[in-house]
Protein backbone atom coordinates (compact mmCIF):
# COMPACT_ATOMS: atom_id res chain seq x y z
CA UNK A 1 0.00 0.00 0.00
CA UNK A 2 1.67 3.40 -1.36
CA UNK A 3 2.10 6.34 1.13
CA UNK A 4 -1.03 7.84 -0.01
CA UNK A 5 -3.33 5.14 0.13
CA UNK A 6 -2.13 4.07 3.35
CA UNK A 7 -3.25 8.01 4.96
CA UNK A 8 -6.69 7.38 3.03
CA UNK A 9 -7.15 4.16 4.72
CA UNK A 10 -6.38 5.58 8.05
CA UNK A 11 -8.99 8.27 7.70
CA UNK A 12 -11.43 6.19 6.34
CA UNK A 13 -11.03 3.81 9.58
CA UNK A 14 -10.90 6.76 11.94
CA UNK A 15 -14.51 7.91 10.65
CA UNK A 16 -15.78 4.88 10.80
CA UNK A 17 -14.51 3.48 13.97
CA UNK A 18 -17.80 4.87 15.66
CA UNK A 19 -19.54 2.65 14.30
CA UNK A 20 -17.15 -0.30 14.82
CA UNK A 21 -18.67 -1.70 18.46
CA UNK A 22 -22.92 -0.89 17.36
CA UNK A 23 -22.00 -3.27 13.97
CA UNK A 24 -21.01 -6.29 16.24
CA UNK A 25 -23.56 -5.41 18.59
CA UNK A 26 -26.30 -6.63 16.09
CA UNK A 27 -28.42 -9.58 16.29
CA UNK A 28 -30.86 -11.84 14.98
CA UNK A 29 -33.66 -12.16 17.96
CA UNK A 30 -36.40 -13.97 16.87
CA UNK A 31 -35.96 -13.11 12.79
CA UNK A 32 -35.51 -9.59 13.60
CA UNK A 33 -31.96 -7.40 14.08
CA UNK A 34 -31.60 -6.17 17.31
CA UNK A 35 -28.84 -4.06 18.94
CA UNK A 36 -28.02 -5.32 22.15
CA UNK A 37 -26.09 -3.74 25.05
CA UNK A 38 -22.76 -6.09 24.35
CA UNK A 39 -20.49 -8.14 22.10
CA UNK A 40 -21.14 -11.75 22.69
CA UNK A 41 -20.52 -15.19 21.45
CA UNK A 42 -19.20 -15.03 17.94
CA UNK A 43 -19.41 -11.60 17.06
CA UNK A 44 -17.09 -11.31 19.88
CA UNK A 45 -14.41 -13.72 18.24
CA UNK A 46 -14.79 -11.98 14.73
CA UNK A 47 -14.91 -8.28 16.56
CA UNK A 48 -11.48 -8.84 18.04
CA UNK A 49 -10.13 -10.89 14.63
CA UNK A 50 -11.31 -7.96 12.40
CA UNK A 51 -9.25 -5.53 15.07
CA UNK A 52 -6.64 -7.79 14.58
CA UNK A 53 -6.60 -7.95 11.03
CA UNK A 54 -6.84 -3.93 10.78
CA UNK A 55 -4.07 -3.47 12.63
CA UNK A 56 -1.63 -5.89 11.35
CA UNK A 57 -2.56 -4.00 7.81
CA UNK A 58 -1.74 -1.17 8.79
CA UNK A 59 1.42 -1.87 10.49
CA UNK A 60 2.92 -3.70 7.82
CA UNK A 61 1.89 -1.09 5.43
CA UNK A 62 3.39 1.58 7.48
CA UNK A 63 7.13 -0.58 8.27
CA UNK A 64 7.17 -1.25 4.62
CA UNK A 65 7.18 2.31 3.72
CA UNK A 66 9.47 3.51 6.65
CA UNK A 67 6.84 5.62 8.17
CA UNK A 68 7.43 3.32 11.25
CA UNK A 69 9.91 1.58 12.90
CA UNK A 70 9.85 -0.93 16.40
CA UNK A 71 12.82 -0.44 17.81
CA UNK A 72 13.39 2.43 20.57
CA UNK A 73 16.32 4.37 21.32
CA UNK A 74 17.42 5.88 25.12
CA UNK A 75 16.18 8.85 24.43
CA UNK A 76 12.75 7.27 23.00
CA UNK A 77 12.19 5.08 26.07
CA UNK A 78 12.89 8.38 27.88
CA UNK A 79 10.13 10.35 26.24
CA UNK A 80 7.40 7.23 26.13
CA UNK A 81 8.20 7.52 30.66
CA UNK A 82 7.81 10.94 31.19
CA UNK A 83 4.89 11.14 28.77
CA UNK A 84 3.07 8.69 30.08
CA UNK A 85 3.72 10.10 33.64
CA UNK A 86 2.38 13.75 32.31
CA UNK A 87 -0.49 12.04 31.22
CA UNK A 88 -1.02 10.65 34.62
CA UNK A 89 -0.29 13.81 36.23
CA UNK A 90 -2.66 15.95 34.05
CA UNK A 91 -5.17 13.35 34.40
CA UNK A 92 -5.12 13.13 38.20
CA UNK A 93 -4.93 16.68 38.77
CA UNK A 94 -7.70 17.78 36.94
CA UNK A 95 -10.06 15.20 38.56
CA UNK A 96 -8.99 17.38 41.89
CA UNK A 97 -9.97 20.54 40.32
CA UNK A 98 -13.37 19.04 39.08
CA UNK A 99 -13.47 17.89 42.96
CA UNK A 100 -12.53 20.58 44.64
CA UNK A 101 -13.63 23.39 42.63
CA UNK A 102 -16.40 22.09 40.22
CA UNK A 103 -19.03 20.04 40.09
CA UNK A 104 -19.19 18.83 36.58
CA UNK A 105 -18.09 14.97 35.48
CA UNK A 106 -16.03 14.28 32.03
CA UNK A 107 -18.09 13.11 29.82
CA UNK A 108 -15.80 10.93 27.91
CA UNK A 109 -15.13 9.02 31.02
CA UNK A 110 -18.78 8.32 31.43
CA UNK A 111 -18.79 7.11 28.18
CA UNK A 112 -15.51 4.31 28.96
CA UNK A 113 -17.40 4.03 32.06
CA UNK A 114 -20.52 2.81 30.24
CA UNK A 115 -17.65 0.61 27.58
CA UNK A 116 -16.70 -1.19 31.06
CA UNK A 117 -19.60 -2.00 31.62
CA UNK A 118 -21.27 -3.27 29.24
CA UNK A 119 -18.08 -5.11 26.89
CA UNK A 120 -15.55 -8.31 28.02
CA UNK A 121 -12.41 -7.57 29.25
CA UNK A 122 -10.27 -8.41 26.04
CA UNK A 123 -12.68 -6.61 24.08
CA UNK A 124 -11.82 -3.61 26.52
CA UNK A 125 -7.90 -4.17 26.13
CA UNK A 126 -7.67 -4.78 22.50
CA UNK A 127 -9.91 -1.75 21.23
CA UNK A 128 -9.86 1.03 23.96
CA UNK A 129 -6.22 0.86 25.15
CA UNK A 130 -4.77 -0.60 21.47
CA UNK A 131 -7.10 -0.11 18.45
CA UNK A 132 -8.21 3.21 19.65
CA UNK A 133 -5.08 4.83 20.52
CA UNK A 134 -3.25 3.84 17.77
CA UNK A 135 -6.20 5.14 15.28
CA UNK A 136 -6.01 8.03 17.09
CA UNK A 137 -2.23 9.08 17.12
CA UNK A 138 -1.84 8.16 12.90
CA UNK A 139 -4.66 10.63 12.68
CA UNK A 140 -3.92 13.15 14.93
CA UNK A 141 -0.35 12.85 14.97
CA UNK A 142 1.36 11.20 12.02
CA UNK A 143 -1.20 12.82 9.29
CA UNK A 144 -1.77 15.78 10.94
CA UNK A 145 1.57 17.14 12.58
CA UNK A 146 3.69 14.57 10.17
CA UNK A 147 2.02 15.09 6.82
CA UNK A 148 -0.02 17.89 6.53
CA UNK A 149 2.17 20.54 7.80
CA UNK A 150 5.49 18.55 7.64
CA UNK A 151 6.16 19.25 11.27
CA UNK A 152 5.78 22.81 11.43
CA UNK A 153 5.40 24.17 14.92
CA UNK A 154 1.54 25.29 13.91
CA UNK A 155 1.04 21.63 13.86
CA UNK A 156 1.59 20.99 17.82
CA UNK A 157 -1.22 23.38 18.47
CA UNK A 158 -4.00 22.34 15.76
CA UNK A 159 -3.37 18.81 16.90
CA UNK A 160 -3.61 19.30 20.39
CA UNK A 161 -7.03 21.34 19.52
CA UNK A 162 -8.07 19.18 17.45
CA UNK A 163 -7.50 15.72 20.05
CA UNK A 164 -8.88 17.83 22.80
CA UNK A 165 -12.26 18.33 20.84
CA UNK A 166 -12.89 15.25 19.93
CA UNK A 167 -12.71 14.10 23.51
CA UNK A 168 -15.95 15.95 24.17
CA UNK A 169 -15.11 18.21 26.80
CA UNK A 170 -18.05 19.40 28.52
CA UNK A 171 -16.22 22.47 30.86
CA UNK A 172 -13.29 24.35 31.17
CA UNK A 173 -11.67 21.87 33.26
CA UNK A 174 -11.77 18.95 30.72
CA UNK A 175 -10.94 20.68 27.96
CA UNK A 176 -7.54 22.37 29.68
CA UNK A 177 -6.75 18.54 29.96
CA UNK A 178 -7.97 16.56 27.21
CA UNK A 179 -5.73 19.91 25.19
CA UNK A 180 -2.60 19.70 27.57
CA UNK A 181 -2.62 15.21 26.76
CA UNK A 182 -2.89 15.92 23.11
CA UNK A 183 0.06 18.55 23.70
CA UNK A 184 2.41 16.12 25.55
CA UNK A 185 1.68 13.54 22.79
CA UNK A 186 2.27 16.33 20.02
CA UNK A 187 5.16 17.17 21.72
CA UNK A 188 6.64 13.72 22.06
CA UNK A 189 6.06 12.59 18.38
CA UNK A 190 7.28 16.38 16.97
CA UNK A 191 10.36 15.88 18.66
CA UNK A 192 11.60 12.41 18.37
CA UNK A 193 9.67 11.97 14.63
CA UNK A 194 8.80 8.76 16.11
CA UNK A 195 4.65 8.02 15.73
CA UNK A 196 5.77 4.78 17.57
CA UNK A 197 7.16 6.83 20.44
CA UNK A 198 3.59 8.70 20.71
CA UNK A 199 1.62 5.43 20.19
CA UNK A 200 3.13 3.66 22.98
CA UNK A 201 2.68 6.26 25.18
CA UNK A 202 -1.02 6.51 24.42
CA UNK A 203 -1.52 2.73 24.48
CA UNK A 204 0.03 2.56 28.56
CA UNK A 205 -1.74 5.36 29.47
CA UNK A 206 -5.36 3.95 28.15
CA UNK A 207 -4.02 0.49 29.23
CA UNK A 208 -3.90 1.78 32.98
CA UNK A 209 -6.90 4.08 33.27
CA UNK A 210 -8.88 0.20 31.70
CA UNK A 211 -7.44 -1.33 34.29
CA UNK A 212 -8.16 0.91 37.12
CA UNK A 213 -11.80 1.32 36.22
CA UNK A 214 -12.01 -2.65 35.30
CA UNK A 215 -10.56 -3.60 39.02
CA UNK A 216 -12.63 -0.37 40.35
CA UNK A 217 -16.01 -2.33 38.70
CA UNK A 218 -14.86 -5.78 40.19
Amino acid sequence: MKKNNINKFIIVLFILYPLMSPIFQMKFINNQLVLTESISGINEVIFLLVLSIILYIIFRSLYKNNIIKFSLCKKEIVYILIGVILLRIIVYTSYLILLCVETGKVQNDEIIKQYINDFSILQIIMFMSIYMPILEELVYRYIIIGSLFEFKKISIFVSSLLFCIAHIPNNITSFIMYFLMGLVLSYSYYKTRSIFVSILIHCLNNLLVNILYILYSL
